[in-house]
C-alpha cells in the first residue's frame, strides 16, 4: 500500500428503541475488516444503546473536523435519531455516511439531508474499505460504486462493479470496539433455559432463499438473492475465540434460516462436538426445515432454544397474505419434534395483516395456547420499507402522516389494512393475546424464573417496556 494518511474514523450507533443484548454485528463486523485490510486505524465507537449520555451531548467532546470520516447507523425506527447525528457529526467530520437497513431500504429518505456526503447501500465492508482507502489517499470526494454520493445537483449512484467479500474472507467482528459486558448481560434469548446464562448473538450466514412477503425483496436488495454461508469450520473458530476472550457459554444464530441446509447443519454439529467446548446455542428455523435427522442431531451438540416463525392460525393468510409457503400441520409437528429433544421453542406470530379478520387473529390465539411453545411473540403487521407491502401501502401511512419512527411491530399498530378491526382494536388483541399465553399455568415456572432473581427481574422488565412502548 502507498504511503498514506493516518485516517481518523468515529462510528456512531444512535440508542436502540428498545435494551436488547444484541450485539451490533454489522458495525463491528466493518471495524475488523477495515483493520486487517487498510492496517492499523483510530477508530471510535459512540454507542448510544450503552452510553449514559446522549450521543448529541458526547459529539460536543470532539473539535470542529476532527474526524476524516464519520459513518452513521439507521434503521427505521432510529431515523429520527440518526439524522439528528448526522447533522452534529458534520461539525466534527469532513465526510458523514450512512449506512444500515434503511439506507439499504429506501437511500431516497436520507437525499434531503444537507449535512449527508455519502450513503452506502447493502453490504458495507467492501464500500466502506475503498472509500476509507481513498480518503487516506487524500480525495476529496471519494467514487465508490454502488454508494450515493452528494454533487451539485444532488445524490446520484456510483456506477461500477461493487465488491462483494466471500463470508469466510471476512474476519471475525470486532466485538472489542463495544462494551460486551452490557450485551451479554440483557441477552434474553435463552432465559427459558436460565436468567443467568452469559451468551451472545452472531451469524453464520447473510441472505434468504424464500419470498415471504413482510421481509422480501428487502433481503434479497441488502445481501442478494439466496443464502451464503460461511463454512462449520469458521463458524465453530469464531465459537472458540468467543469462549475464550468473553467468557460464554451460549450463542444464539440470528440467521433467517440456518437449517434450509442440511448438510452445512450437520458437519456444523460434528465440529462443534470436536471443539469439546460444550456450550448450549439457539438459533432461527422455518417449520417446513426442521426434520428428525437435523433435529436428533442438533439437540445432541447443545441445541437448546428454537424460534419458528409461525406467523398465523389461518391459513389463508399464511398463504395468500405472507406467501409463507408452510401449512399448519407443519408448526404442530415442528413444535412437538424440537420438544421430544429437549429443545425449548419460541413461536412467532404476527397480528392484522392486510384484510385479515378478527375471526383469523383469533385462530392464531388458539394455535398459539394449544402449540406446546415455551414463549411466544405477538407482534403487529408492519409494512416495513423495503417489503412488498410498501409501495402499496406508503400511501394510506402518509395520509395518516405515520412517521419511520412508529414502523414499531411490538407496540403500535398504525393504521387498519382492510380487514374488520381498527388499529386500536389490534392492538388490543395483541395484549390479550400476549396475557393470554403467558398468565396460562403452563409458564408458571417460566414467571417464576424471572421474578426470583435479580438478572430474571431486569429482563422481564426489558420485554415488558418492549410490549408496552415503553422507551429506555
Amino acid at each position: 500500500m502507498s504511503e498514506s494518511k493516518p485516517v481518523n474514523i468515529l462510528f456512531l450507533l444512535p440508542r436502540r428503541t428498545y435494551v436488547s443484548g444484541d450485539v451490533p454485528l454489522g458495525v463491528c463486523s466493518l471495524i475488523a475488516v477495515l483493520r486487517r485490510r487498510l492496517g492499523p486505524l483510530n477508530i471510535r465507537v459512540l454507542d448510544g444503546n450503552v452510553s449514559e449520555q446522549p450521543l448529541s451531548g458526547r459529539l460536543r467532546e470532539f473539535s470542529s473536523g476532527e474526524f476524516d470520516l464519520a459513518g452513521v447507523f439507521f434503521d427505521t425506527l432510529s431515523f429520527g435519531a440518526s439524522c439528528e447525528l448526522v447533522a452534529r457529526a458534520k461539525r466534527i467530520a469532513r465526510l458523514t455516511v450512512a449506512g444500515g437497513p434503511h439506507v439499504t431500504a429506501v437511500p431516497e429518505s436520507l437525499f434531503h439531508l444537507p449535512d449527508l456526503d455519502v450513503i452506502i447501500p447493502g453490504e458495507a465492508e467492501g464500500k466502506l474499505t475503498r472509500l476509507v482507502q481513498a480518503v487516506q489517499e487524500g480525495a476529496r470526494a471519494p467514487m465508490v460504486p454502488g454508494t450515493f454520493v452528494k454533487g451539485a445537483e444532488g445524490f446520484a449512484l456510483v456506477p461500477g462493479e461493487e465488491e462483494r467479500l466471500a463470508l469466510d474472507q471476512l474476519p471475525f467482528p470486532d466485538r472489542g470496539c463495544i462494551d460486551m459486558p452490557f450485551y451479554t448481560s440483557r441477552l434474553t434469548y435463552f432465559d427459558v433455559i436460565g436468567t443467568g446464562i452469559k451468551g451472545t448473538t452472531m451469524m453464520a450466514s447473510r441472505g434468504c432463499a424464500f419470498a415471504c412477503t413482510y421481509c422480501q425483496p428487502l433481503l434479497d436488495k441488502h445481501f442478494g438473492r439466496g443464502a451464503r454461508y460461511r463454512t462449520p469450520r469458521d463458524v465453530v473458530a469464531e465459537l472458540e475465540q468467543l469462549r475464550r476472550v468473553y467468557g460464554i457459554n451460549a450463542a444464539f444464530f440470528h440467521d433467517d434460516n440456518i437449517t434450509v441446509k442440511k448438510s452445512w447443519v450437520l458437519e456444523f454439529c460434528d465440529r462443534l462436538d470436536a471443539s469439546g467446548l460444550n456450550l448450549i446455542w439457539g438459533c432461527n428455523s422455518r417449520v417446513d426445515t426442521f426434520d428428525p435427522e437435523i433435529a436428533g442431531r442438533m439437540a445432541r451438540s447443545g441445541l437448546r432454544k428454537l424460534h419458528f416463525g409461525i406467523e398465523a392460525g389461518s391459513q389463508r393468510v399464511l398463504s395468500e397474505i405472507y406467501h409463507k409457503g408452510t401449512k399448519l400441520e407443519q408448526a404442530r409437528s415442528a413444535v412437538e419434534l424440537a420438544h421430544r429433544h429437549g429443545i425449548r421453542v419460541l413461536g412467532f406470530f404476527m397480528m392484522g395483516a392486510p384484510t385479515e379478520t378478527r375471526g383469523e387473529m383469533a385462530e392464531t390465539m388458539r394455535l398459539a395456547r394449544s402449540l406446546d411453545l415455551d414463549e411466544a411473540s405477538f407482534s403487529l403487521f408492519t409494512p416495513l420499507p423495503g417489503s412488498k407491502f410498501w409501495p402499496v401501502l406508503q400511501d394510506k401511512l402518509r395520509a395518516k402522516n405515520v412517521a419511520f419512527g412508529d414502523l414499531n411491530y411490538y407496540s403500535k399498530a398504525i393504521v387498519e389494512f382492510g380487514g374488520d378491526l381498527s388499529a386500536r382494536q389490534i392492538r388490543r388483541l395483541q395484549l390479550y393475546a400476549l396475557l393470554s399465553f403467558y398468565l396460562h399455568p403452563k409458564r408458571f415456572l417460566y414467571l417464576l424464573g424471572h421474578l426470583t432473581s435479580g438478572a430474571g427481574l431486569r429482563k422481564l422488565f426489558i420485554k415488558m417496556k418492549r410490549i408496552l412502548g415503553i422507551y429506555y
